[in-house]
Parts: C-alpha cells; sequence; structure tokens
C-alpha cells in the first residue's frame, strides 16, 4: 500500500511539472483543463497497468521436491506465524491511526469551509434560488450552481461579473474544485493536489474571462479587471471574481493567443507516459514473478498430496508425471530457473526425475539401513535439518540488523556423482542468499538416486526459517 500512494505521488509530480513546464502559458484552456483532471485521476490507475513485454515471471520446475521448512534460531513453526502476524499487525495499526487522524481532520477542514458557504444561502429568494443577492456585501463568487453577488456592486460591475461568473456555472466548474477537495480529503498528506487544485481554479478563471469578454465590450472588461480592489472569503472550492493575486495574469491570459501548432506540445506528453508504463512494468516484474512462484508452490504441494494420499502408482502414472515433468524442463530450457550441468545436453535434462515417483530415492548419510523410500526421504529431511541448524550463520541476522522472522527458499541438485549442487536462492537479503549457498556446498556427497536401475538428478527446495532475537 505505501509504494502505491508514493507512485500516485510521484505519478502527479511528473504530470504536473510537465503542465507547469510546457502547457500553462498555452491558452488552449479546455485542454488543460481536461488535462489536469485526466492526470490526477490516472496517477491513481498507472500502478496497476502492466505491459505483457514487460513481463517475465520465474517458474519453479515441478521436478523440485520441496521439503518441510528448516527452523533454527529460537523460531518454530506455531511462532514464525504469530511473530510475523504480530510484527505487521503492531506497524499497519499505526500506520492506520496517523492516517484516520489526518482524514478526520481533513474531513473537518472541509465541513468548515461548507459552513461558511453556507451562511450566504439564507438570503436566498424563491423567485430565484441560482442568483442569491448578499446585502451589504461586496462579494461575488459562485458555489456550484449558485451565484452568490453582493448588493453594494453598481449596476456595471455587477452586469460583468455576473457574465463571468454564469460561465462558471454552465461549464461546471464546481464540479472540478470538488473533485480535488475529495482527493485533499483522502490524500491530506499530498501537497501535489493543493497545487493541482490552484492549477486548475486559474483555468477556470481564464475560460470565465474569454467566454465572458465575448459578451462584454473587451475594453470595458479591461478596465474592470484593472479597477478591482475587492477581496472575498478565499475558500478553495468556490470560484471568486476578486482574486487580486489573478488579475495580473488573467489580463496578460485575455490579450494572449497561442499559435496553433503549440498544441503539439501535448504529444510530448507520450513518451512520459511511455515512460510512466514501462517503470511499472519493470517494478512489478519481481513481485509478479513471486506470485506465480507462490502459486506453482501450492500447485506443488497438492500434487504431492495427492501422491501421498493414493500411496502407490501404477507404472502409467509413474510415466505420465515423468512426462510431464521432462515437458517442463524441455520449456524452461535457457531459463535462469533451470541449471543443467551440460548446458545444450538434452539426455541429461531427462534424468531428471520428480522425487515424488523416483524408484530409489538418494540417501543421505546414516540412512542406508532403512528399507522403504518413505523412511529414507524421512531421514533425509531431518538429516539435512540437523546439517542446517548446525552450520548455519544465524548471527548474520543481527549484522545485517534483521529482526523477527527471516525466510529463504534454497534450491539444489543431487547429480548422478551424489554431490549436490547450488542451484539457486532467494531471501531477504544477498549475504544470506550467499549464506544459503555456503551451506549447501558444504552438505556430504549422497548416494544418488535411481530410476529403472540408472542414476538420475534429483532436485529440491528447502525453505529456511530463523529467527532474530531482539
Amino acid at each position: 500500500m505505501v509504494n502505491y500512494i508514493i507512485e500516485i505521488v510521484v505519478f502527479q509530480a511528473i504530470f504536473l511539472g510537465f503542465y507547469l513546464v510546457f502547457l500553462r502559458k498555452e491558452t488552449f484552456f479546455q485542454w488543460n483543463r481536461a488535462y489536469l483532471l485526466l492526470t490526477a485521476a490516472l496517477a491513481f490507475v498507472l500502478p496497476f497497468m502492466e505491459l505483457q513485454i514487460f513481463s517475465n515471471p520465474v517458474n519453479i520446475p515441478l521436478q523440485i521436491q520441496e521439503f518441510a521448512p528448516v527452523f533454527i534460531g529460537e523460531s518454530s513453526a506455531p511462532t514464525d506465524q504469530e511473530t510475523t502476524q504480530t510484527a505487521e499487525f503492531s506497524a499497519d495499526v499505526w500506520w492506520i491511526l496517523v492516517y484516520a487522524a489526518g482524514l478526520l481532520i481533513s474531513l473537518g477542514i472541509l465541513f468548515k469551509k461548507y459552513v461558511v458557504v453556507r451562511r450566504y444561502f439564507r438570503f436566498q429568494q424563491k423567485e430565484n434560488k441560482t442568483l442569491i443577492s448578499v446585502p451589504n456585501s461586496d462579494a461575488a463568487f459562485t458555489f456550484l450552481n449558485t451565484i452568490f453577488i453582493g448588493n453594494k456592486l453598481d449596476d456595471s460591475t455587477r452586469n460583468h461579473i455576473l457574465a463571468h461568473e454564469r460561465v462558471h456555472v454552465a461549464q461546471k466548474h464546481g464540479l472540478d474544485l470538488l473533485f480535488f477537495e475529495l482527493l485533499k480529503v483522502l490524500l491530506w498528506f499530498n501537497p501535489l493536489i493543493y497545487a493541482y487544485q490552484k492549477s486548475i481554479s486559474e483555468v477556470h478563471e481564464y475560460l470565465a474571462d474569454q467566454q465572458a469578454a465575448k459578451i462584454i465590450e473587451p475594453k470595458s472588461y479591461y478596465n474592470q479587471l484593472l479597477n478591482t480592489a475587492f477581496g472575498t472569503h478565499e475558500i478553495s472550492f468556490i470560484n471568486t471574481f476578486f482574486n487580486q493575486s489573478l488579475i495580473k495574469k488573467r489580463i496578460v491570459m485575455l490579450h494572449k493567443n497561442s499559435k496553433t501548432t503549440a498544441k503539439w506540445k501535448y504529444v510530448l506528453l507520450v513518451p512520459v507516459l511511455a515512460g510512466m508504463l514501462t517503470y511499472v512494468g519493470c517494478s512489478s516484474d519481481e513481485s509478479s514473478g513471486k506470485l506465480q512462484s507462490t502459486s506453482l508452490d501450492q500447485q506443488i504441494s497438492n500434487l504431492q498430496a495427492t501422491i501421498d494420499a493414493k500411496g502407490e502408482l501404477s507404472e502409467q502414472e509413474k510415466k505420465r508425471i515423468i512426462k510431464l515433468a521432462t515437458s517442463t524442463i524441455s520449456k524452461e530450457k535457457g531459463s535462469k530457473a533451470v541449471v543443467s550441468v551440460n548446458p545444450g545436453n538434452s539426455s541429461q535434462e531427462e534424468d531428471n526425475v520428480p522425487f515424488a515417483v523416483i524408484e530409489e530415492v538418494p540417501i543421505y548419510p546414516g540412512c542406508e539401513d532403512l528399507e522403504t523410500n518413505d523412511a529414507k526421504k524421512a531421514c533425509m529431511s531431518e538429516r539435512l535439518t540437523e546439517f542446517v541448524t548446525k552450520n548455519f550463520d544465524t548471527s548474520l541476522g543481527k549484522k545485517l540488523g534483521m529482526t523477527g522472522i527471516n525466510k529463504i527458499y534454497v534450491q539444489f541438485k543431487i547429480n548422478e556423482e551424489g554431490i549436490i549442487e547450488f542451484m539457486g536462492s532467494r531471501g531477504p537479503h544477498p549475504d544470506l542468499e550467499k549464506e544459503a549457498e555456503r551451506i549447501v556446498n558444504l552438505m556430504p556427497i549422497i548416494k544418488p538416486g535411481k530410476q529403472g536401475g540408472q542414476k538420475v538428478n534429483v532436485l529440491y527446495a528447502m525453505p529456511i526459517v530463523f529467527k532474530v532475537a531482539e
């Protein structure tokens, strides 16, 4: 969630920067209005968009047998989950409380603004509900579909202002401002929303001036702007005529007329969007790979459970499973997920046999006297757990500044000579992955497994879980 919010802020910053550099001084006001509204919303959608050309999920080959996790240090299976959940819950609660507090304060500010505007509605007359005359006032502003104008203004000034404010009503400018007010509540910590709202307020004034100047004699309208010396409440979701800080800009933009060729500036947004999509695709590649890996792990576990429940497999079933595994390896040829002793040698790859259906499992030293495959497998798992527990450097956790539960997934292969070959690992830190490789390289020679009387390669995956004491 935090990464998603960061991406929203970054994308909005890029969009807003593009507007300020290339588009702000152009007189394509409707285009600029659409740009500000669309890009503010698009920033929420872009993090979910992913181009398939950047997707490169990593598959775990189906022939790998995953042992039960090896728990070392102070951890155990029950406390692993409990500790992890407690730590995550504690962090999440604090973030939720901070966000909720900011949300409530922002709602309070928005409600206060509404109360200020709502007070003017007491002057509403039944005969004209969309135009409210405010007694003893020289204020002039629009809130959604209602225009408020002070009765102290002379007729000439009043006519100029009404021509301007009616454009705000006709073009629904109030909805734009309300949209950004809601964003300010949801993302109260994001200063870019305030900059967005200020920019679109300027565009609203330019649009209203542009249309009003077509109705009223331009020179008279310019003089009205120059003579403006009034003020009103600074409420961000109303369109106010008397905004002194904008008067100079409004006069300049009324005199200016951008060249048609300047519209090509909007085309520059295409490479900007392409860059954003590239970033999203590449950054999500790792996470999508992990999700697919987890999904495959679950499928492998389900397949193993089905085989265990069935007990003895028929020769036909064994052949079908072996065929599935060898077919998978063929598809993965050249992939980093599969490391072959003799790259390019297809016969070597076909010697890899699923542990679940192998006729004679690899035998760890000390397990030779056991008779059944299940017993030998259980013995090997137990001995490997003892070996990893004894040799793994658990002090690495503190050295690396890590806390709580840490997991490393290790893959290795017992080749036809009984030598254990490291294939890869995935963990929370590169040094932990190197430690996993060191442990695998220390493992003793194992009696290789056999299929059809021939020695074959057998692949394994072993999760290592350890707790760093706090």
